[in-house]
């Protein structure tokens, strides 16, 4: 683990703890990895032991997200009640595009996209959610 950056705002100074295991999506997602290889076992002619390579490789994502909950759950606890450092995470979920029109023309021409965006305290355990709606159009 690297402090890749330190924010100065006003008073407070921000260490920014940065860590390549930070970037995991929540439990019941599924990565793009996750999802070729679930195609190249599903539909693929694969002897045994590519089908085991396969396989070893599309459990690793899931270790890897399971050590990170797992931290994440550690620190949050550790630092619940510490006015030094306070576990925050971030999260950029499910971009809709509205209204949901098949591809062609129509959807190029005119699409309504909503994002929401949640920050989650550990500290206080509240969340803090931001939807915000973007027009597209080349109009």
């Amino acid at each position: 683990m690297t402090y890749k950056s330190i924010l100065k705002l006003d008073n407070f100074t921000i260490n920014v703890l940065v860590d390549s295991r930070l970037a995991h999506t929540h439990r019941s997602d599924t990565c793009k990895i996750c999802d070729v290889l679930d195609k190249k076992l599903k539909y693929v002619t694969l002897d045994e032991n590519e089908r085991k390579v396969l396989a070893a490789k599309k459990k690793l994502p899931k270790i890897k997200a399971d050590l990170f909950f797992k931290e994440l759950k550690e620190k949050t606890t550790l630092y619940k009640h510490s006015d030094i450092v306070e576990v925050v995470t971030f999260g950029l979920q499910q971009n809709l595009s509205l209204p949901k029109i098949p591809a062609g023309e129509a959807f190029y021409k005119r699409q309504l996209w909503t994002y929401n965006f949640c920050v989650h305290s550990g500290k206080k355990n509240q969340a803090h959610f931001y939807r915000i709606s973007y027009n597209f159009s080349p109009n």
